[in-house]
Protein backbone atom coordinates (compact mmCIF):
# COMPACT_ATOMS: atom_id res chain seq x y z
CA UNK A 1 0.00 0.00 0.00
CA UNK A 2 1.27 3.46 -0.88
CA UNK A 3 -0.35 6.62 0.46
CA UNK A 4 0.48 10.16 1.34
CA UNK A 5 2.01 10.12 4.79
CA UNK A 6 0.17 13.29 5.78
CA UNK A 7 -3.23 11.68 5.17
CA UNK A 8 -2.94 8.67 7.41
CA UNK A 9 -4.25 10.01 10.70
CA UNK A 10 -6.60 12.71 11.92
CA UNK A 11 -5.94 14.27 15.29
CA UNK A 12 -6.49 17.52 17.18
CA UNK A 13 -4.45 20.46 15.94
CA UNK A 14 -2.42 20.70 19.14
CA UNK A 15 -1.29 17.05 19.18
CA UNK A 16 2.23 16.07 18.24
CA UNK A 17 2.79 13.01 16.08
CA UNK A 18 5.59 10.87 14.72
CA UNK A 19 5.81 8.06 12.17
CA UNK A 20 6.45 4.48 13.24
CA UNK A 21 8.27 2.07 10.91
CA UNK A 22 8.01 -1.69 11.36
CA UNK A 23 11.41 -2.89 10.23
CA UNK A 24 11.37 -4.69 6.89
CA UNK A 25 7.62 -4.09 6.48
CA UNK A 26 7.72 -0.35 5.88
CA UNK A 27 9.64 2.61 4.50
CA UNK A 28 9.00 6.05 3.04
CA UNK A 29 10.55 8.24 0.38
CA UNK A 30 10.43 11.69 -1.13
CA UNK A 31 11.67 11.64 -4.72
CA UNK A 32 13.61 14.61 -6.04
CA UNK A 33 12.79 16.87 -3.10
CA UNK A 34 16.02 17.43 -1.13
CA UNK A 35 18.93 18.94 -3.03
CA UNK A 36 22.13 18.85 -0.98
CA UNK A 37 24.96 21.09 -2.12
CA UNK A 38 28.24 21.62 -0.33
CA UNK A 39 27.83 21.76 3.47
CA UNK A 40 24.75 20.48 5.29
CA UNK A 41 23.24 19.47 8.62
CA UNK A 42 20.39 16.99 9.08
CA UNK A 43 18.50 16.75 12.38
CA UNK A 44 15.95 14.13 13.38
CA UNK A 45 14.27 12.78 16.52
CA UNK A 46 14.57 8.98 16.68
CA UNK A 47 13.08 6.33 18.92
CA UNK A 48 14.48 2.85 18.27
CA UNK A 49 11.99 0.06 18.87
CA UNK A 50 14.24 -2.88 17.94
CA UNK A 51 17.98 -2.86 17.37
CA UNK A 52 18.80 -3.90 13.78
CA UNK A 53 20.32 -7.32 13.17
CA UNK A 54 22.89 -5.79 10.84
CA UNK A 55 22.36 -2.18 9.70
CA UNK A 56 19.25 -0.04 10.20
CA UNK A 57 19.18 3.15 8.13
CA UNK A 58 17.07 5.96 9.56
CA UNK A 59 17.54 7.92 6.35
CA UNK A 60 19.36 7.78 3.05
CA UNK A 61 19.95 10.56 0.51
CA UNK A 62 20.97 10.24 -3.11
CA UNK A 63 21.44 6.97 -4.89
CA UNK A 64 21.74 4.61 -6.53
CA UNK A 65 24.47 3.96 -4.01
CA UNK A 66 28.14 4.10 -4.83
CA UNK A 67 31.01 5.64 -2.82
CA UNK A 68 30.46 9.37 -2.17
CA UNK A 69 27.29 9.33 -4.31
CA UNK A 70 24.81 8.60 -1.53
CA UNK A 71 24.65 9.40 2.18
CA UNK A 72 23.10 7.52 5.08
CA UNK A 73 22.59 7.77 8.83
CA UNK A 74 21.57 4.87 11.00
CA UNK A 75 22.62 2.27 13.54
CA UNK A 76 24.83 -0.78 13.27
CA UNK A 77 26.71 -3.61 14.94
CA UNK A 78 27.94 -3.22 18.49
CA UNK A 79 25.46 -0.49 19.42
CA UNK A 80 26.97 2.11 17.08
CA UNK A 81 25.64 5.16 15.21
CA UNK A 82 26.90 5.43 11.64
CA UNK A 83 27.01 8.36 9.18
CA UNK A 84 28.69 7.82 5.87
CA UNK A 85 29.01 8.01 2.12
CA UNK A 86 29.35 4.20 1.63
CA UNK A 87 33.10 4.48 2.21
CA UNK A 88 35.28 5.60 5.18
CA UNK A 89 32.09 5.86 7.24
CA UNK A 90 31.96 7.74 10.54
CA UNK A 91 31.17 5.33 13.39
CA UNK A 92 30.10 6.61 16.81
CA UNK A 93 30.83 4.10 19.56
CA UNK A 94 31.24 6.28 22.66
CA UNK A 95 28.56 4.21 24.39
CA UNK A 96 26.68 1.03 23.52
CA UNK A 97 23.41 2.48 22.22
CA UNK A 98 21.67 -0.89 22.58
CA UNK A 99 21.62 -0.38 26.34
CA UNK A 100 20.75 3.34 26.41
CA UNK A 101 18.64 4.30 23.40
CA UNK A 102 16.11 1.54 22.65
CA UNK A 103 12.62 2.78 23.49
CA UNK A 104 13.81 6.33 24.22
CA UNK A 105 13.43 9.48 22.11
CA UNK A 106 16.89 10.81 21.16
CA UNK A 107 17.70 13.86 19.05
CA UNK A 108 20.35 13.10 16.42
CA UNK A 109 22.14 15.44 14.03
CA UNK A 110 24.77 14.82 11.36
CA UNK A 111 26.78 17.49 9.57
CA UNK A 112 29.24 17.72 6.69
CA UNK A 113 31.54 20.69 6.10
CA UNK A 114 32.49 20.66 2.42
CA UNK A 115 35.43 23.04 2.94
CA UNK A 116 37.22 20.76 5.40
CA UNK A 117 35.33 17.51 4.58
CA UNK A 118 34.61 17.14 8.30
CA UNK A 119 31.72 14.86 9.24
CA UNK A 120 30.16 14.93 12.70
CA UNK A 121 27.44 13.10 14.62
CA UNK A 122 25.62 14.79 17.52
CA UNK A 123 23.51 12.99 20.13
CA UNK A 124 21.18 15.32 22.04
CA UNK A 125 23.27 18.27 20.87
CA UNK A 126 26.58 16.83 22.10
CA UNK A 127 29.25 15.73 19.62
CA UNK A 128 29.29 11.94 19.46
CA UNK A 129 31.85 11.29 16.70
CA UNK A 130 33.90 13.09 14.05
CA UNK A 131 36.14 12.23 11.08
CA UNK A 132 37.17 13.42 7.62
CA UNK A 133 35.74 12.20 4.33
CA UNK A 134 38.33 11.33 1.71
CA UNK A 135 36.25 12.92 -1.06
CA UNK A 136 33.39 15.45 -1.33
CA UNK A 137 29.77 14.32 -1.28
CA UNK A 138 28.40 14.31 -4.85
CA UNK A 139 24.90 12.76 -4.81
CA UNK A 140 23.51 11.27 -7.99
CA UNK A 141 19.93 12.23 -7.11
CA UNK A 142 17.89 14.51 -4.83
CA UNK A 143 15.89 11.62 -3.36
CA UNK A 144 15.54 10.99 0.36
CA UNK A 145 14.47 7.65 1.83
CA UNK A 146 13.34 6.88 5.39
CA UNK A 147 13.76 3.65 7.39
CA UNK A 148 15.59 1.77 4.61
CA UNK A 149 17.81 2.33 1.61
CA UNK A 150 16.47 2.90 -1.91
CA UNK A 151 16.17 -0.86 -2.49
CA UNK A 152 14.36 -1.59 0.80
CA UNK A 153 17.41 -3.10 2.46
CA UNK A 154 18.92 -2.07 5.82
CA UNK A 155 15.47 -1.59 7.43
CA UNK A 156 15.01 0.52 10.55
CA UNK A 157 12.47 -0.39 13.24
CA UNK A 158 11.27 2.60 15.23
CA UNK A 159 9.80 6.11 15.10
CA UNK A 160 11.11 9.34 13.62
CA UNK A 161 9.86 12.91 13.96
CA UNK A 162 10.68 16.52 12.99
CA UNK A 163 13.42 15.96 10.44
CA UNK A 164 15.16 19.15 9.27
CA UNK A 165 17.68 19.62 6.47
CA UNK A 166 19.95 22.68 6.48
CA UNK A 167 22.29 23.98 3.77
CA UNK A 168 24.90 24.87 6.39
CA UNK A 169 26.81 23.39 9.31
CA UNK A 170 25.00 24.08 12.59
CA UNK A 171 27.02 24.45 15.77
CA UNK A 172 26.28 22.33 18.87
CA UNK A 173 24.71 25.23 20.77
CA UNK A 174 22.18 25.87 18.02
CA UNK A 175 21.41 22.18 17.58
CA UNK A 176 20.75 21.68 21.28
CA UNK A 177 18.79 24.88 21.85
CA UNK A 178 16.43 24.49 18.91
CA UNK A 179 15.87 20.75 19.14
CA UNK A 180 13.66 21.11 22.17
CA UNK A 181 11.06 23.83 21.58
CA UNK A 182 7.62 22.44 20.67
CA UNK A 183 6.56 26.00 19.75
CA UNK A 184 9.70 26.53 17.73
CA UNK A 185 8.35 24.31 14.96
CA UNK A 186 5.79 27.03 14.22
CA UNK A 187 8.16 29.99 14.39
CA UNK A 188 11.42 28.53 13.15
CA UNK A 189 11.59 30.87 10.16
CA UNK A 190 11.67 33.90 12.44
CA UNK A 191 13.75 32.65 15.36
CA UNK A 192 16.37 30.21 14.14
CA UNK A 193 19.83 31.74 13.47
CA UNK A 194 20.17 29.67 10.28
CA UNK A 195 16.59 30.12 9.07
CA UNK A 196 17.73 31.31 5.63
CA UNK A 197 19.58 28.02 5.15
CA UNK A 198 16.61 25.76 5.88
CA UNK A 199 16.32 23.29 2.98
CA UNK A 200 13.39 21.10 4.05
CA UNK A 201 11.36 19.96 7.06
CA UNK A 202 9.43 16.72 7.45
CA UNK A 203 7.10 17.06 10.42
CA UNK A 204 5.02 13.91 9.84
CA UNK A 205 1.69 15.47 10.67
CA UNK A 206 -1.78 14.82 9.26
CA UNK A 207 -2.98 17.30 6.69
CA UNK A 208 -5.78 18.33 9.07
CA UNK A 209 -3.21 19.76 11.46
CA UNK A 210 -2.65 23.34 10.39
CA UNK A 211 0.79 24.69 11.26
CA UNK A 212 1.51 28.34 10.41
CA UNK A 213 4.76 29.34 8.71
CA UNK A 214 5.61 25.87 7.44
CA UNK A 215 8.78 26.86 5.64
CA UNK A 216 9.93 24.33 3.03
CA UNK A 217 7.53 21.70 4.33
CA UNK A 218 7.69 18.33 2.53
CA UNK A 219 5.40 15.32 2.29
CA UNK A 220 6.63 11.77 1.74
CA UNK A 221 5.22 8.61 0.21
CA UNK A 222 4.87 5.74 2.65
CA UNK A 223 4.96 2.05 1.78
CA UNK A 224 3.97 -0.94 3.91
CA UNK A 225 2.87 -1.15 7.53
CA UNK A 226 3.91 2.23 8.89
CA UNK A 227 1.62 4.74 10.52
CA UNK A 228 1.53 8.01 12.39
CA UNK A 229 1.43 7.77 16.16
CA UNK A 230 0.11 10.42 18.53
CA UNK A 231 2.61 11.87 21.01
CA UNK A 232 5.82 12.50 19.14
CA UNK A 233 9.32 13.44 20.21
CA UNK A 234 8.64 16.96 21.41
CA UNK A 235 6.04 15.69 23.88
CA UNK A 236 7.68 12.92 25.85
CA UNK A 237 11.38 13.49 25.23
CA UNK A 238 11.75 17.00 26.58
CA UNK A 239 12.18 16.14 30.24
CA UNK A 240 14.68 13.36 29.56
CA UNK A 241 16.74 14.43 26.57
CA UNK A 242 16.84 18.22 26.49
CA UNK A 243 17.98 21.03 28.75
CA UNK A 244 15.20 23.00 30.42
CA UNK A 245 14.06 25.89 28.27
CA UNK A 246 12.63 29.17 29.60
Amino acid sequence: MTALLTLMLLAPADTRSAVLFQGDKSSANCIGCVKLQDSFTIEVWVRIEKWPENMGWVLMHGGPCSPHRCMFFGFGPGGTAIFGFIVDDLIGNVIDLRTSDVGVWIHWAVSFDSATRTRKIFRNGVQFASNFATEPYLPESDNIHFAADNTGNNPFSGSIDELRVWNTVLNPTTIQAFACFPQNIRRISASHPAAASLNARFIFKPLAMHIPNTVNLRSALIEGDAWLIVSGANDDALARACPKQS
